[in-house]
């Protein structure tokens, strides 16, 4: 209360930064080499798959993303990357344009999983 609201606008950029950049880092296995990554989203994947079927044991409605009966799991990982993933990383990469590298290599990565 009563503080410069300079520095408090200062302080909520650099935690919406912080936060940014956690969540980033959580998407990284996408950019990997296309073994590694299609390994990693197969696990995500997984973990999605076992998130749908609790909400269907509690009769909750079940996300697209988490429907083991509606999809696959390289569809899911292809939905992930093209729904979440890449315009979230493609935004932090008109922040930070030194994460293109990452940006072209979940292009490569998302074009293999579609083959």
């Amino acid at each position: 209360e009563g503080g410069d609201p300079e520095e408090a606008a200062k302080d909520l950029d650099i935690g919406l930064r912080m936060a940014v950049l956690v969540k980033l880092s959580d998407m990284a296995y996408l950019c990997r080499w296309f073994d590694d990554a299609r390994a990693w989203g197969e696990k995500a994947a997984e973990e999605m798959q076992r998130q749908g079927d609790a909400e269907r044991a509690l009769d909750m409605t079940v996300n697209r993303l988490c429907d083991r009966t509606r999809t696959t799991a390289a569809q899911i990982q292809i939905d992930f990357i093209t729904t979440v993933a890449e315009p979230f990383i493609s935004a932090c990469c008109s922040a930070w344009p030194v994460l293109h590298p990452m940006s072209n290599k979940l292009s490569i990565n998302l074009s293999l999983l579609n083959e």
